[in-house]
Order: structure tokens, then C-alpha cells, then sequence
């Protein structure tokens, strides 16, 4: 199986450069044969994944809130998952027509007991538990530096 970028290279030089299957073999040292069935059927189509949600831990009470009232916008939705105590809502001091929506404790530990899911969906898609938990280093780092900017815009 030739990586993305081959097979792209491949196109590019085919249809893009106007050059034979011959000579794109031979400049990529490839087979024509393996030329000409990357140009037939270009990409691989992805293997569908399933992967867990942020979301999981509230689907129960989403569904719940939605069998309510189906057709209730987003903001509703917001008022009743603040009444359920999971969201609080604060308004922009700079701009009142701003709201931040911030999760309470009740519904992070609603989360750090969905933490557990990745660990299970990775080890299945082959990824190393401490490339798991670098990964997850790396997008906390992301993430605090995003929160402290909108902090800094907050004041």
C-alpha cells in the first residue's frame, strides 16, 4: 500500500505532467503495473472508525432534553442543561451579546469517567498508550493556551 503523498505524486506526474505510465514507474521506481492501479482507483476509501464523543457522557440527558421538545433551538437547550446543573453561563463584560458557557464539576467528572473510552478506542486502532496520553498532553497544552487568550480578552 503506497502512502498519500505517492499516490499523489503519481498524479501529478501523470496527469499533471502529461508523462507515461513507463516513465512515471521509473522515475518513482515503481512497477507500471502498480502505476496503473493507482490511477484507476487513486485513494483508498478510509475505514470508518468509531471513536467516543465529548458528547457521551450527555447523550442520555440530550436525548432526554430533545424528546421534550424536538424542535428547540440550541439556546433552550443550554438554559435546561444550565438548570440540570451541568453548564454555567456568564456574559461578556465587554460585550453583553457575548455568553461563555463553562462545564460545572458535576459534568467534568461526568467526563473523566468517559476518559477512560479513549484508552479502549485507541488500543484498538493500534496507537500506544503513552502516545495516547502525549497526545492528550499536547492537546491540554493547546487547549490552556486557547483558554488564557480568551481570558485575556475577557479583561
Amino acid at each position: 500500500m503506497l502512502k498519500t503523498n505517492q499516490i499523489n505524486e503519481i498524479h501529478r506526474l501523470a496527469v499533471g505532467e502529461h508523462w507515461s505510465i513507463r516513465r512515471v514507474a521509473r522515475q518513482l521506481h515503481m512497477d507500471t503495473r502498480t502505476v496503473q492501479k493507482y490511477l484507476h482507483s487513486p485513494v483508498p476509501l478510509p475505514v470508518p472508525r468509531p471513536r467516543p464523543s465529548k458528547l457521551d457522557p450527555f447523550k442520555p440527558l440530550l436525548a432526554e432534553l430533545l424528546a421534550k421538545g424536538p424542535r428547540a433551538p440550541g439556546s433552550v437547550i443550554l438554559q435546561r442543561l444550565q438548570a440540570a446543573g451541568y453548564v454555567e453561563r456568564t456574559r461578556n463584560p465587554a460585550d453583553e451579546r457575548q455568553v461563555f458557557v463553562e462545564l460545572t464539576d458535576q459534568s467534568k467528572a461526568l467526563e473523566e469517567r468517559a476518559a477512560c473510552m479513549g484508552v479502549a478506542v485507541f488500543g484498538e486502532a493500534g496507537i500506544s498508550i503513552e502516545r495516547l496520553f502525549r497526545l492528550r498532553d499536547e492537546v491540554n497544552t493547546l487547549r490552556d493556551a486557547l483558554n488564557a487568550k480568551l481570558a485575556a480578552k475577557r479583561r
